[in-house]
């Protein structure tokens, strides 16, 4: 039987798959941001149920920006547009900064989880009173 992983559940499992082929250790930095923004895209998909797989850098913040609120932070618009430019201009990385940034979506979509749950117990006291 096939069960439903919990988007942070798939998120870290996919973390933890990207660290292990090392590609930040090799100077592989398009393919570490490559994998890496797709996992931080699958997470934001899943959980908070928007299509954004296709979109280019730009539109994408904007729509994260929009859609999640004050959720979304400007370092992970950083983040995001930093991968482009390895991805695409070719921009060179380091060792540190994939680490960095790797931390960076984890810690985020952990804050996300606390927050929903926070949002959910509050909703329920306000419904008990």
């Amino acid at each position: 039987p096939v069960t439903d992983i919990s988007p942070i559940k798939k998120l870290k499992e996919n973390l933890n798959n990207l660290r292990s082929k090392s590609y930040h250790l090799k100077g592989y930095w398009k393919a570490f941001y490559i994998e890496l923004t797709a996992c931080f895209k699958e997470y934001l998909e899943k959980k908070f149920f928007i299509h954004i797989s296709d979109l280019p850098v730009s539109e994408l913040i904007t729509v994260l920006r929009t859609e999640l609120d004050s959720l979304w932070t400007e370092e992970m618009s950083e983040m995001l547009r930093f991968a482009d430019l390895v991805k695409f201009a070719r921009s060179q990385s380091s060792t540190e900064q994939c680490e960095k940034d790797l931390n960076a979506v984890l810690d985020w979509c952990l804050e996300a989880e606390k927050i929903e749950i926070t949002e959910n117990i509050n909703q329920q006291v306000e419904k008990s009173s």
